[in-house]
């Protein structure tokens, strides 16, 4: 009956030493990319603090090029597409396999990558798909 106590406080210690401080924050958006043919797919939260998580793999080429984008930290602006306001997803692109050509990725390794220097643009908030380039479905959702 004494081993309880002691059991219970032993939890909440460990709990709090292991939660990560992004998740300290709350979450402002959600986002979700999906290419519609070969490409990848993914998402994950936008924290209130500028904080992201969530990745995406990504293969084309008939998977001559295989890497995974992790997110690490996002901004606001205004988006091109909708003339409204948008986010810029930042964090690593992780290259594990290359076909070596102009039109695939780089050469395997990790990269700082910012999703607005593919798009052009910041991604819109709508909460609804937007399709990019007839093939890329974007979607930045408000939480709350």
């Amino acid at each position: 009956m004494k081993l309880l106590p002691i059991l219970a406080a032993c939890m909440a210690i460990f709990l709090m030493v292991t939660v990560s401080p992004a998740f300290a924050s709350r979450v402002a958006y959600t986002y979700t990319l999906a290419d519609l043919g070969q490409g990848g797919w993914g998402g994950g939260p936008l924290y209130t603090n500028g904080q992201a998580n969530g990745a995406n793999g990504i293969s084309f080429n008939n998977g001559a090029d295989v890497g995974t984008f992790k997110a690490t930290t996002w901004t606001s602006g205004t988006s091109k597409i909708t003339g409204g306001p948008g986010v810029d997803i930042c964090g690593t692109l992780t290259v594990t396999k290359t076909d070596g050509t102009l039109n695939g990725l780089p050469a395997p390794g990790v990269y700082p990558f910012c999703l607005s220097s593919v798009l052009g643009t910041f991604i819109p908030i709508t909460g609804a798909p937007v399709v990019l380039f007839g093939a890329l479905m974007v979607r930045v959702t408000p939480v709350g």
